[in-house]
Protein backbone atom coordinates (compact mmCIF):
# COMPACT_ATOMS: atom_id res chain seq x y z
CA UNK A 1 0.00 0.00 0.00
CA UNK A 2 2.84 2.36 0.93
CA UNK A 3 4.67 1.61 -2.35
CA UNK A 4 1.53 2.45 -4.35
CA UNK A 5 1.20 5.72 -2.46
CA UNK A 6 4.83 6.65 -3.21
CA UNK A 7 4.39 5.83 -6.90
CA UNK A 8 1.18 7.87 -7.03
CA UNK A 9 2.90 10.83 -5.33
CA UNK A 10 5.77 10.69 -7.83
CA UNK A 11 3.35 10.64 -10.76
CA UNK A 12 1.52 13.70 -9.44
CA UNK A 13 4.85 15.45 -8.86
CA UNK A 14 5.80 14.86 -12.49
CA UNK A 15 2.44 16.18 -13.66
CA UNK A 16 2.84 19.22 -11.42
CA UNK A 17 6.31 19.88 -12.81
CA UNK A 18 4.93 19.75 -16.36
CA UNK A 19 2.20 22.23 -15.42
CA UNK A 20 4.67 24.53 -13.64
CA UNK A 21 7.08 24.75 -16.56
CA UNK A 22 4.24 24.93 -19.10
CA UNK A 23 2.92 28.02 -17.31
CA UNK A 24 6.38 29.60 -17.23
CA UNK A 25 6.73 28.84 -20.95
CA UNK A 26 3.35 30.45 -21.58
CA UNK A 27 4.47 33.70 -19.96
CA UNK A 28 7.71 33.60 -21.93
CA UNK A 29 5.90 32.86 -25.21
CA UNK A 30 5.76 36.51 -26.40
CA UNK A 31 9.56 36.36 -26.67
CA UNK A 32 9.43 33.54 -29.19
CA UNK A 33 6.00 33.65 -30.82
CA UNK A 34 5.58 36.85 -32.78
CA UNK A 35 2.18 37.57 -34.25
CA UNK A 36 2.25 38.30 -37.96
CA UNK A 37 -1.04 40.14 -37.80
CA UNK A 38 -2.68 41.44 -34.65
CA UNK A 39 -1.65 40.50 -31.12
CA UNK A 40 -0.13 37.33 -29.72
CA UNK A 41 -2.61 34.73 -28.42
CA UNK A 42 -1.22 35.44 -24.95
CA UNK A 43 0.39 38.45 -23.33
CA UNK A 44 0.77 39.66 -19.78
CA UNK A 45 1.74 38.53 -16.31
CA UNK A 46 0.22 36.69 -13.37
CA UNK A 47 -1.18 40.04 -12.23
CA UNK A 48 -3.08 40.69 -15.45
CA UNK A 49 -2.97 39.06 -18.87
CA UNK A 50 -4.88 38.54 -22.10
CA UNK A 51 -5.53 35.02 -23.36
CA UNK A 52 -7.13 34.82 -26.82
CA UNK A 53 -8.62 38.24 -26.20
CA UNK A 54 -10.01 37.36 -22.75
CA UNK A 55 -8.74 39.59 -19.95
CA UNK A 56 -7.68 37.60 -16.87
CA UNK A 57 -6.66 39.28 -13.63
CA UNK A 58 -5.27 38.12 -10.33
CA UNK A 59 -8.04 38.76 -7.75
CA UNK A 60 -5.63 40.03 -5.09
CA UNK A 61 -3.95 42.43 -7.52
CA UNK A 62 -7.38 43.56 -8.73
CA UNK A 63 -8.46 44.29 -5.15
CA UNK A 64 -5.31 46.33 -4.55
CA UNK A 65 -5.76 48.34 -7.75
CA UNK A 66 -9.46 48.93 -7.05
CA UNK A 67 -8.82 50.05 -3.46
CA UNK A 68 -5.85 52.20 -4.48
CA UNK A 69 -7.68 53.95 -7.33
CA UNK A 70 -11.06 54.06 -5.55
CA UNK A 71 -12.57 53.16 -8.92
CA UNK A 72 -14.11 50.01 -10.36
CA UNK A 73 -13.01 48.75 -13.76
CA UNK A 74 -15.62 46.19 -14.80
CA UNK A 75 -13.44 44.53 -17.44
CA UNK A 76 -10.57 44.17 -14.98
CA UNK A 77 -12.81 42.91 -12.17
CA UNK A 78 -14.62 40.49 -14.47
CA UNK A 79 -11.29 38.91 -15.34
CA UNK A 80 -10.49 38.71 -11.63
CA UNK A 81 -13.81 37.01 -10.96
CA UNK A 82 -12.98 34.27 -13.48
CA UNK A 83 -9.69 33.50 -11.72
CA UNK A 84 -11.28 33.79 -8.28
CA UNK A 85 -13.96 31.23 -9.13
CA UNK A 86 -11.33 28.93 -10.63
CA UNK A 87 -9.27 28.87 -7.44
CA UNK A 88 -12.35 28.87 -5.22
CA UNK A 89 -13.47 25.61 -6.82
CA UNK A 90 -10.03 23.97 -7.04
CA UNK A 91 -8.81 25.46 -3.73
CA UNK A 92 -6.32 28.28 -3.37
CA UNK A 93 -3.29 26.09 -2.77
CA UNK A 94 -3.46 25.05 -6.44
CA UNK A 95 -2.00 28.46 -7.23
CA UNK A 96 0.79 28.09 -4.68
CA UNK A 97 1.77 24.54 -5.62
CA UNK A 98 1.05 24.42 -9.36
CA UNK A 99 1.23 28.00 -10.69
CA UNK A 100 3.39 30.32 -8.58
CA UNK A 101 6.89 30.66 -10.12
CA UNK A 102 8.40 31.55 -6.74
CA UNK A 103 7.20 28.24 -5.30
CA UNK A 104 8.67 26.45 -8.32
CA UNK A 105 12.04 28.12 -7.67
CA UNK A 106 11.97 27.48 -3.92
CA UNK A 107 11.14 23.80 -4.36
CA UNK A 108 14.59 23.42 -5.90
CA UNK A 109 16.08 25.64 -3.19
CA UNK A 110 14.56 23.34 -0.57
CA UNK A 111 16.54 20.42 -1.97
CA UNK A 112 19.79 22.26 -1.14
CA UNK A 113 18.94 22.17 2.58
CA UNK A 114 19.49 18.41 2.51
CA UNK A 115 23.23 18.98 2.12
CA UNK A 116 23.81 21.05 5.29
CA UNK A 117 22.24 21.65 8.67
CA UNK A 118 20.20 24.81 8.89
CA UNK A 119 17.64 26.08 11.41
CA UNK A 120 13.94 25.96 10.64
CA UNK A 121 12.41 28.89 12.47
CA UNK A 122 8.65 28.61 12.99
CA UNK A 123 6.31 31.60 12.68
CA UNK A 124 2.56 32.06 13.04
CA UNK A 125 0.92 30.21 10.13
CA UNK A 126 -1.78 32.89 9.97
CA UNK A 127 0.73 35.73 9.60
CA UNK A 128 0.45 35.83 5.82
CA UNK A 129 -3.34 36.30 6.06
CA UNK A 130 -2.80 39.29 8.34
CA UNK A 131 -0.21 40.67 5.92
CA UNK A 132 -2.62 40.21 3.01
CA UNK A 133 -5.30 42.23 4.84
CA UNK A 134 -2.79 44.89 5.92
CA UNK A 135 -1.57 45.36 2.33
CA UNK A 136 -5.12 45.85 1.09
CA UNK A 137 -5.70 48.50 3.75
CA UNK A 138 -2.38 50.18 3.00
CA UNK A 139 -3.14 50.19 -0.74
CA UNK A 140 -6.36 52.04 0.00
CA UNK A 141 -4.65 54.56 2.27
CA UNK A 142 -1.65 55.41 0.06
CA UNK A 143 -3.36 55.04 -3.32
CA UNK A 144 -0.84 52.48 -4.64
CA UNK A 145 -1.19 48.68 -5.08
CA UNK A 146 1.50 48.03 -2.46
CA UNK A 147 2.34 44.35 -2.96
CA UNK A 148 2.72 44.80 -6.72
CA UNK A 149 5.65 47.14 -6.03
CA UNK A 150 7.81 44.44 -4.45
CA UNK A 151 6.10 41.16 -5.32
CA UNK A 152 8.76 38.47 -5.86
CA UNK A 153 6.21 36.66 -8.04
CA UNK A 154 6.17 39.51 -10.51
CA UNK A 155 9.94 39.99 -10.27
CA UNK A 156 10.56 36.29 -10.95
CA UNK A 157 8.66 36.47 -14.23
CA UNK A 158 10.23 39.79 -15.24
CA UNK A 159 13.72 38.44 -14.48
CA UNK A 160 12.90 35.39 -16.58
CA UNK A 161 12.24 37.87 -19.39
CA UNK A 162 15.82 39.12 -19.00
CA UNK A 163 14.93 42.39 -17.27
CA UNK A 164 17.14 42.07 -14.20
CA UNK A 165 16.90 44.86 -11.66
CA UNK A 166 16.13 45.52 -8.00
CA UNK A 167 13.79 42.51 -7.93
CA UNK A 168 16.71 40.09 -8.19
CA UNK A 169 17.84 41.18 -4.73
CA UNK A 170 14.39 40.52 -3.26
CA UNK A 171 14.40 37.02 -4.75
CA UNK A 172 17.96 36.44 -3.53
CA UNK A 173 16.97 37.56 -0.01
CA UNK A 174 14.04 35.12 0.02
CA UNK A 175 16.26 32.26 -1.17
CA UNK A 176 18.84 32.98 1.56
CA UNK A 177 16.08 33.28 4.17
CA UNK A 178 14.72 29.87 3.16
CA UNK A 179 18.17 28.27 3.01
CA UNK A 180 19.54 29.61 6.27
CA UNK A 181 16.62 30.53 8.54
CA UNK A 182 13.24 28.97 7.77
CA UNK A 183 12.37 26.05 5.48
CA UNK A 184 9.70 27.26 3.01
CA UNK A 185 9.39 30.31 5.26
CA UNK A 186 8.23 32.75 2.58
CA UNK A 187 5.46 30.51 1.27
CA UNK A 188 4.33 29.27 4.68
CA UNK A 189 4.39 32.47 6.69
CA UNK A 190 4.92 35.70 4.74
CA UNK A 191 3.53 35.64 1.19
CA UNK A 192 0.46 37.93 1.14
CA UNK A 193 -0.86 36.36 -2.05
CA UNK A 194 -0.61 32.94 -0.45
CA UNK A 195 -2.43 34.38 2.56
CA UNK A 196 -5.21 35.65 0.33
CA UNK A 197 -5.69 32.24 -1.28
CA UNK A 198 -5.35 30.51 2.08
CA UNK A 199 -8.33 32.52 3.28
CA UNK A 200 -10.42 30.75 0.62
CA UNK A 201 -10.03 27.43 2.40
CA UNK A 202 -9.31 25.89 5.76
CA UNK A 203 -6.20 24.07 4.61
CA UNK A 204 -2.83 25.73 4.27
CA UNK A 205 -1.95 27.20 0.90
CA UNK A 206 1.02 24.94 0.35
CA UNK A 207 1.48 21.53 -1.12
Amino acid sequence: MMIKKVISTRKWTKVRRIVQFSIISLFLSPLFIVAVEGDNFFFGSLGSSTFFGIVLSDPYAALQVTLASKKMNLAYLSGALIIFLFYFVLKGRVFCSWVCPVNTLLEFTEKLRKYFKAPDKIYNRHLKKYLAAAILLLSFLVGVPVFELFSPIGFTMRNALFTFGFGIWIIAAIILFELLISKRGWCRYFCPLGGFYQSLEKQECLK
